[in-house]
């Protein structure tokens, strides 16, 4: 079937307004990319601050058989928010609501809020939101769910899937559903009940294959945001929780995500960071084991590609130019509540690898600018 993209312009345009749908070359051109290295020029871009704008724009795609790519900060490096026909951008002004619960154990957040931006909100109540990606200052909440965006720190224990406590979605039939709503289910219910019992029938299918049971517990038992999150298929029986869960990590190929209130983590108070800086990967790897535990919130480790490709770099350590070839680093964090248990954690872990030789000595730092730089 062909597509005639400039009828689909037109409709969207007398619905939406010349503001916010272009078909402009340059336009196009300039929405290619993401953060990662593809390019997808999109035929028609459309910058939605409603939920309204995004249901006109779902049915004028159904109705021409036009496919839609969703896109928020675009921050991810592996080509998400890039695609062909109609590229939908949320706008500079709409999905930027942030409702924290009057007991603080919960947030709601708009698609477009940016994740710094929610646990600015939070830091007063010595709270944040469990992902912390490494681009959390610009990533936005819609993308961090649909992407899974976890972060060094919140590994599989505190990430989307975990945290997640209700989504505001829109399927591609403009219908709109609210987990967190008994009112929402019940509607919902009555106009999707094939699709409810379709998920509880997967849900009890898989739960009763031990075999495929454990392999996907297995699989998700380590931090994995490669494809859905079909963990949710053993780990619950409601279909709405499926639903809620299943969101995660989907790419936007299963709904638009409005909204999610995400259950809050606490915030530790104090933290300190290391940069141990080994021969060789063997000998960073095999300090991994070791430091597991309590004392530690993070690790993550940088070969040496990793580390020749930030040398001389802004803002970056001298001493990484004097290091020899095959160097590895464990970048190590510490958190606690309280400064006497941080400095207990500190000594644990350097204590923990001692007998394994390094290039430099380890020393942590509580200076935020020094572990910031880290």
């Amino acid at each position: 079937m062909t597509i005639n993209y400039q009828v689909v312009m037109d409709i969207l345009t007398s619905q939406l307004g010349s503001d916010a749908v272009s078909n402009d070359p340059v336009r196009r051109f300039a929405w290619s990319t993401d953060a990662s290295y593809f390019r997808i020029v999109p035929e028609i871009v459309v910058h939605a601050d409603t939920v309204e704008q995004v249901k006109i724009t779902l049915n004028v795609a159904r109705a021409h058989n036009v496919p839609v790519t969703f896109r928020a900060a675009g921050t991810s490096l592996s080509g998400q928010a890039i695609g062909e026909g109609i590229l939908l951008i949320l706008g500079h002004d709409g999905f930027r609501t942030i409702d924290i619960s009057e007991d603080k154990s919960s947030i709601a957040l708009g698609a477009a809020v940016i994740g710094s931006d929610a646990n600015a909100a939070l830091k007063p109540f010595n709270k944040k939101i469990g992902p912390d990606p490494a681009t959390l200052a610009s990533a936005q909440i819609g993308g961090m769910v649909a992407n899974n965006a976890s972060g060094m720190c919140c590994g599989t224990a505190q990430n989307s899937y975990q945290t997640i406590k209700s989504a505001k979605l829109m399927l591609v039939d403009g219908t709109e559903l609210d987990t967190g709503c008994p009112h929402s289910k019940a509607a919902f219910s009555q106009s999707h009940a094939m699709l409810l019992a379709a998920l509880t029938d997967l849900a009890e299918l898989t739960q009763n294959n031990p075999t495929l049971a454990a392999r996907i517990r297995k699989k998700f038992s380590i931090k994995n945001t490669t494809g859905y999150s079909i963990n949710s298929l053993v780990d619950f029986t409601d279909p709405f929780d499926i639903i809620n869960h299943l969101i995660v990590g989907s790419e936007g190929t299963l709904a638009f995500v409005n909204e999610i209130t995400y259950h809050t983590v606490e915030e530790a108070q104090f933290k300190a960071s290391a940069m141990a800086v080994f021969f060789n990967m063997e000998d960073a790897a095999s300090a991994i084991p070791l430091i597991k535990g309590d004392s530690v919130a993070a690790a993550e480790l940088l070969d040496w590609a990793s580390i020749k490709s930030v040398t001389g770099k802004t803002g970056m350590p001298e001493w990484l130019s004097e290091l020899p070839e095959g160097a590895a680093i464990l970048l190590i964090e510490s958190r606690a509540n309280d400064s006497q248990t941080l400095d207990s954690y500190t000594s644990d872990v350097i204590e923990k690898i001692a007998h394994i030789k390094t290039e430099r000595p380890i020393e942590f730092s509580k200076d935020p600018a020094v572990f910031g730089q880290y």
